[in-house]
């Protein structure tokens, strides 16, 4: 009566997984806000204020020359909508149901439909405000000319594909380190508003400031679809490789991570932090009374476990790491110096 049918197939296995991702995708669109029009009303309005502004910041600065020649709002828009998705999945993955959650005492459920879900809720809600302002924009106020569109699709697509890639590791970081979790994602996200290059295009760019940008995959991605949405426009310092590799290095990087995690992390951590936060509480509203109740001393056992276990994560991934960078660090010349040869002949060719 109390068990779990188990399915034995490898196909009934794949379709109870496919309905609970289902399900759990509801819920992670319906969570916001309890209607889900309303929701993505809100999420709308979201991306139409950041392009506004970003409108007005450039308007009011006078920098709508600098600019690729087309149609300026797209240029705006063809910046902050991959940082809109890129940012969002870093957010709802980060923010998913781990594996102390009390969802996950629910037999058939487990920290790879949350994160599943909380990944295809974040390009739902994205791609729907997406289509309704390209769309708001193209009855409202003109014609949308857009000469690639499956390729800037697809480069909105690897952007929410390194969005979930960067937000696996902040999800792998929280249960050991919650607040320095939740810093490093808020600095990689204030960071992203400069570092993504949606203020400014590639090509003018002097190579001592490029470099300072060419290690973030949102800006190639960026760059890549600027490419695809203008005829005017060809990028020459980005490559859409790179962030490729970058996102799929992350995603296993954080999965391991998530999967060590998920065999080491205990619910007595979050108690204990209660526990500590209500000890300091109770010292202080009865600072000035005479008889004080005893607190309970810190265990230091417990936090240099973990710690422990945190730096034995470090050391088995620092090889994994090492020989992914050196390899992704040696394909990237290879395609800067491709691009580089390609330019120089163009430029021959015009001469």
């Amino acid at each position: 009566m109390f068990q779990t049918r188990r399915n034995t197939s490898g196909w009934a296995v794949a379709a109870s997984m496919a309905d609970l991702i289902y399900h759990s995708t509801v819920r992670e669109v319906r969570k916001s806000h309890r209607n889900a029009l309303a929701g993505l009303l809100l999420n709308i309005l979201q991306t139409i204020i950041m392009i506004a502004a970003f409108f007005l910041m450039f308007w009011m600065l006078g920098a709508q020359g600098s600019a690729i020649r087309g149609d300026f709002l797209l240029y705006i828009m063809s910046g902050i909508l991959p940082f809109m998705l890129h940012a969002k999945a870093i957010g709802a993955v980060m923010k998913s149901d781990g594996p102390a959650s009390a969802m996950m005492q629910h037999a058939p459920l487990n920290t790879f439909i949350t994160i599943s879900a909380a990944a295809l809720g974040s390009l739902y809600l994205q791609t729907l405000s997406i289509i309704v302002v390209l769309y708001g924009y193209h009855v409202i106020w003109g014609p949308i000319e857009i000469e690639d569109p499956a390729g800037a699709m697809g480069m909105l697509m690897l952007s929410w594909l390194s969005g979930v890639g960067i937000g696996m590791i902040f999800l792998a970081m929280r249960p050991w380190f919650p607040e320095f979790a939740k810093i490093a994602a808020s600095m990689y996200s204030r960071l992203n508003m400069v570092a993504s290059g949606k203020m400014f295009v590639a090509n003018t760019l002097p190579g001592h400031i490029l470099v300072m940008f060419t290690w973030n995959p949102l800006f190639h991605t960026i760059d890549q679809t600027r490419g695809y949405v203008f005829i005017n426009y060809t990028p020459h310092y980005s490559s859409v490789t790179y962030p490729l590799w970058i996102s799929l290095g992350c995603l296993m990087i954080g999965l391991m991570a998530e999967h060590y995690t998920r065999k080491n992390v205990s619910a007595s951590w979050s108690a204990l932090s209660s526990r500590r936060s209500s000890s300091s509480s109770r010292r202080s509203s009865m600072s000035f009374s005479r008889s004080r109740m005893p607190v309970a001393p810190v265990t230091v056992p417990a936090l240099a476990s973990r710690i422990s276990c945190f730096l034995s994560l470090i050391s088995s991934f620092r090889s994994s790491i090492s020989s992914f960078w050196s390899s992704m660090s040696s394909s990237m010349l290879a395609t800067l110096r491709s691009h580089d040869l390609r330019a120089t002949a163009s430029l021959g060719l015009m001469a």
